[in-house]
């Protein structure tokens, strides 16, 4: 955190991992925006979890109280020079108003940011500009979930004062190579950390007040937790951060649980700690503790047994746990993922070496977590893959290498220097660790602690003394032996060279995956390799088009591409401008770019986009009715594509509703007001019309088949609301199914079981049910809804727009005994639902407060939604197939 700005307020940017419904999280980021004319990979804010059918309405107002005493009270996020602008208990913090939320909830349109002592309610916002000039959307988080706050932001960088290591030069990507809390785009010296001379900053010794302090494997700020440990012989839960660059102790707050010889690993913004060694050499279970500069906070139990217990994290949220397990001097490990959803954890690997050594853990520059052992002369080394479980090598370790540590380079390769000796060596392509005596380093006195730090080819040597530490910070790229390893003469030392066997002196990295494109295999980092991103050109059918330098696949390559990933975020204001989904995870990384829950390799194997949330296999297609009146017409579009097709039917139509993939069957007039149809054959654009004995609610066709033999149809027959079903061929012949209904809405044909689903009831809308037909037999679907408007069924799920809980109509998943509510962000009112029979989707069409329709994909393998199509036109009545 930069130092230039309050620290009451710093408190409110840290990641808080407890128990509480909300936190902010500045290193996630937004999928949610509107757009007029959607691009095919616009991202959209994932909105809940699964949506909440609480209708809970709150206390009733005190109206005892007179209003005309009531103080003067500004919105959270307005304007603001002091507190008593702002009103009632709210504060004046840097210029806009806010309150604390450590026990209330925020108002409506702010998000609460749930750090113990020091919680702010911060006004929400989208890609728009904040009421408060002085403020600007933001990327954050609440709750796992993307979403943008209005803070200062001086820089427009898309990153808030509070946490931006460069807050007045533009650095959306937050970069400092060298791990020194300055980024790069305002570093002097950015490969060399602090104020170190030839690579190399000393410091100590430093009392600590305590021996045996633990620490952690890996750091992501010039700040080192030293925790635990003992104090006159009694265990100590304190917790301090030691600041490399000038040597000082800050005091942190105690842990909890009084947890001795911790481990702890970086986690967000903070670090996570494990219980650490029980005094007796006992199982270890407890809790998690995040650790902070400001706090620490029980994140989360566990009561796995495991030994000595090593922590790591990785950029998604992963947790891993790696231990021995039995007391001492027991050889068998487990390597296991933590599950935070029901806090149990799945056993990834597990073995025994001939002796116990210590694990060691780190992570890639790229973000891959990997966890390393030493038994005999041999190496192993296990990687955690973001999102797709583990992989494994093995180094036959040299004569003269016995104690390695690692530190991540480029390619995926180490710089590997001995524990005890200072030799240094590097892995290569090859599978083998070869010598670099250049770089041999001559370790301070008692060096017994080493640790990386996140990012950078800098690490740090400790030194302990009963109840002092000190230590050396190295830089190995800022070392003068550093300048004359240049394998392939390009004029990059190999300590930062992307492609160290290639010559590629302007290091471009287009898909940021640390190989340079030069010797990159997929340049732009979106699983489709080099050769085979090709697309045909339209112009020449025996031509094709690269797209190996288009990241999003949109047909523009990145460098004249304004949104290189297509997540509607500007590249300038984009903290991760190769991160479709926004996951923290470069594509070049992510195995489900989009992060639609299809992987990358089945998208691209099949008609889905990879780089497309919208755009997944069977996505399907989906037709809607714009306008009104005798303006209204019918279109569609391929879901995961932004152009919209008009389909050419004339005399006001309604009611569309697919056949086929290529033809529709449509009302010719409004609901209730004509009695004819047509069946629209998209390819040939001809237009057939049948007339009915009677005025039309709705039709549905009840055959898949070509030519369409029958319909399901809500209709006036001898004048009472009926349910029928029409056989077309070789004549029109009415079969009545159900009447007795005042009102009834359109049918929904379930031609797998020969089911009809509708709405029906007395004459006022307010009292119709939903209802399900099969032959003669009439049955109710659910009696948990009211003021029904309409009833859609397949083979999967059944979808019901009723009244909502805090919206004028609601989308509903029923079943018998429960009823889940949908609405998506922003919309006031659903007018129109469907479910996909694609992992169960489901498709919302709704209006939001300023009058604009929209038309939202609920995916039920991300638990998100996604913004398809908005138009400030009315629209109305959506269908999908597949």
């Amino acid at each position: 955190m930069n130092e230039k700005f309050p620290k009451g307020l710093g408190l409110l940017l840290m990641l808080a991992l407890g128990s509480s419904s909300c936190f902010l999280d500045f290193e996630s980021f937004p999928t949610e925006e509107g757009t007029t004319t959607p691009d095919a990979g616009d991202m959209n804010q994932p909105d809940q979890a699964e949506p909440d059918m609480g209708g809970d309405s709150g206390p009733e107002p005190d109206m005892a109280e007179d209003a005309d005493m009531a103080e003067p009270s500004l919105a959270i996020g307005a304007a603001c020079t002091e507190s008593s602008e702002c009103g009632g208990e709210k504060e004046c913090l840097d210029g806009f108003c806010t309150q604390s939320c450590a026990e209330d909830a925020c108002p409506e349109g702010s998000q609460c940011s749930a750090t113990p002592g020091a919680a702010y309610c911060v006004a929400s916002c989208e890609l728009q500009e904040c009421a408060n000039e002085s403020l600007s959307c933001v990327s954050a988080s609440a709750e796992g979930l993307p979403t943008r706050l209005c803070l200062p932001d001086a820089d427009a960088d898309g990153t808030s004062d509070y946490e931006d290591n460069c807050p007045d030069d533009a650095n959306p990507r937050q970069e400092d190579a060298d791990a020194d809390g300055v980024g790069d785009a305002c570093d002097d010296a950015p490969l060399c950390f602090g104020p170190s001379v030839d690579g190399v900053l000393d410091f100590g010794p430093i009392d600590l007040g305590r021996e045996n302090v633990a620490l952690p494997h890996l750091i992501n700020s010039p700040q080192i937790p030293l925790i635990g440990g003992q104090s006159q012989g009694l265990p100590s839960a304190d917790v301090d951060f030691l600041d490399l660059r000038d040597g000082t102790l800050t005091p942190g707050q105690a842990l909890h649980r009084g947890l001795y010889d911790a481990r702890s690993f970086a986690f967000g913004t903070g670090y996570l700690a494990t219980p650490g060694a029980a005094l007796a050499n006992d199982v270890q279970a407890g809790r998690f503790n995040r650790v902070s500069t400001t706090q620490t906070t029980p994140f989360e139990y566990f009561s796995r047994s495991v030994y000595e217990p090593h922590v790591l994290t990785l950029e998604n949220g992963e947790i891993w746990v790696v231990g021995w397990q039995g007391p001492r001097p027991e050889t068998s490990w487990q390597l296991m993922e933590y599950n935070r959803s029901n806090q149990t954890f799945t056993l990834r690997a597990t073995g025994s070496f001939a002796d116990r050594e210590r694990w060691h853990v780190g992570r890639t520059q790229t973000q891959r977590g990997f966890f390393y052992h030493v038994s005999g002369v041999v190496m192993r080394i296990y990687f955690a893959e973001p999102n797709s479980g583990l992989s494994s090598r093995s180094w036959l370790l040299p004569d003269d290498l016995t104690h390695p540590f690692l530190v991540p380079g480029e390619n995926g390769n180490f710089w590997v220097f001995d524990r005890l000796t200072g030799n240094a060596f590097r892995t290569d392509e090859f599978g083998t660790i070869v010598p670099v005596p250049e770089l041999n380093q001559t370790w301070p006195a008692g060096a017994t602690e080493f640790i990386s730090m996140e990012s950078s080819q800098s690490f740090v040597v400790l030194s302990r003394d009963t109840n002092s530490i000190s230590g050396r910070v190295i830089s190995l790229s800022c070392l003068p032996a550093a300048a004359g390893l240049d394998a392939d003469a390009d004029g990059v030392s190999d300590i930062i060279d992307n492609c160290r066997e290639v010559e590629n002196a302007d290091q471009s990295d287009l898909d940021g995956d640390g190989f340079g494109d030069a010797c990159d295999p997929d340049i732009d980092g979106d699983s489709i390799p080099n050769d085979a991103d090709v697309v045909p050109d339209p112009n020449d059918e025996l031509l094709t088009i690269s797209r190996a330098l288009d990241t999003d696949n949109d047909g523009v390559d990145n460098v004249d591409d304004p949104d290189i990933d297509g997540d509607g975020i500007p590249n300038e204001t984009d903290r991760f401008p190769l991160d479709t989904d926004n996951d923290s995870i470069i594509n070049a990384l992510d195995p489900d770019d989009d992060g639609d829950g299809y992987s990358d390799s089945q998208e691209n194997s099949t008609l889905g986009n990879s780089t497309n949330p919208l755009a997944f296999p069977n996505s399907g297609r989906i037709v809607w009715v714009k306008g009104e009146g005798n303006n209204r017409g019918v279109e569609y579009l391929e879901l995961g594509t932004p152009d919209v097709t008009e389909v050419n039917v004339d005399d006001g139509p309604s009611l569309p509703r697919w056949h086929t993939a290529s033809s529709l069957v449509v009302l010719n007039g409004a609901v209730g007001q004509t009695n004819e149809w047509s069946r629209v054959d998209l390819n040939s654009g001809i237009v057939s019309a049948t007339t009915m004995p009677g005025e039309l609610f709705g039709v549905d066709p009840a055959s898949t088949g070509d030519p369409l033999d029958a319909i399901a149809a809500t209709m006036n027959l001898d004048g009472e609301p009926s349910l029928v079903l029409a056989n077309l061929l070789p004549s029109v012949s009415i079969n009545p199914i159900f009447a007795g209904f005042e009102t009834i809405s359109e049918p929904d044909y379930n031609p797998l079981n020969g089911s009809v689903v509708y709405a029906g009831g007395d004459s006022c809308v307010g009292c119709l049910l939903p209802y399900r037909t099969i032959s003669t037999i009439t049955t109710l679907v659910t009696s948990l809804l009211e003021d029904v408007r309409s009833v859609r069924a397949n083979q999967l799920q059944t979808i019901i727009v009723a009244k909502g809980t805090e919206t004028a109509t609601s989308a509903w998943r029923v079943t018998s005994s429960t009823a889940v509510e949908f609405v998506p962000p922003g919309i006031v009112e659903v007018q129109s639902a469907v479910g996909m029979d694609a992992d169960t989707n489901v498709l919302v069409l709704g209006q939001t407060e300023s009058g604009t329709s929209q038309i939202w994909l609920y995916n039920r393998r991300t638990s998100s939604w996604w913004l398809v199509h908005e138009n400030p036109m009315p629209l109305r009545d959506i269908d999908w197939i597949r």
